[in-house]
């Protein structure tokens, strides 16, 4: 396949009319910003490096997608299917993924302030070394989640279920945790000055903050 944008594109748009599931397709370093592919079905997308800044991916389902140092601020990723991706050293940047399927993902080390991933399910992913300020994680499903050393400075984290995360030495300050299931979760070493935890459910919970 060449790696041609427009022709990669209108391959990709025939297979969303076909509502056709593609498997490993290659998009890596490509340029496809402001692309509409809206309900794209691709197990094992290949899109290490790919530019998708403001794309359209609402409900896509990308199983398994490889998307390493992928560029998506402001994209559409609204529904979205990401189960087990790879998304470590990508910007993500005001991105929309309420709603979305994040379970078993690698995020880390991600430029990600103001990610939106309200109601989003979060189980068993990593987040490691990222650097969320300011997203929106409320309502999100999030047990035995890792987010280690994770600056979440001024996160809405409202009613989360954080059962079980790991958020040792993440930076908490200013976040708001009313509400949140953190049972049994590990804030060692985390940095909560100014956080809220009014109704936070914390049996169980390690409390060695920094």
């Amino acid at each position: 396949m060449s790696g041609d944008p427009a022709l990669i594109l209108d391959v990709l748009r025939a297979a969303i009319r076909r509502r056709e599931v593609l498997q490993t397709f290659d998009v890596a370093q490509l340029d496809l910003r402001g692309a509409n592919l809206e309900g794209l079905r691709v197990i094992g997308l290949s899109g290490r490096g790919a530019r998708l800044d403001r794309a359209q991916l609402a409900d896509a389902r990308l199983f398994e997608a490889d998307l390493r140092e992928a560029s998506l601020v402001d994209a559409d990723l609204s529904g979205v299917n990401l189960g087990s991706a790879t998304l470590n050293d990508a910007i993500l940047t005001g991105a929309i993924l309420t709603g979305a399927l994040f379970t078993g993902a690698s995020c880390q080390r991600a430029a990600a302030a103001g990610i939106d991933l309200q109601d989003a399910d979060l189980s068993g992913s990593i987040f490691n070394g990222s650097r969320m300020d300011g997203a929106v994680l409320a309502n999100a499903i999030a047990p035995d989640a890792t987010f280690a050393t994770c600056s979440l400075v001024g996160a809405d984290l409202r009613g989360a279920d954080l059962r079980g995360a790991d958020l040792r030495e993440a930076d908490l300050r200013d976040a708001d945790l009313r509400g949140a299931d953190l049972r049994g979760a590990d804030l060692t070493g985390a940095i909560v000055t100014e956080a809220q935890f009014a109704d936070a459910q914390l049996d169980g919970a390690t409390l060695k903050p920094h």
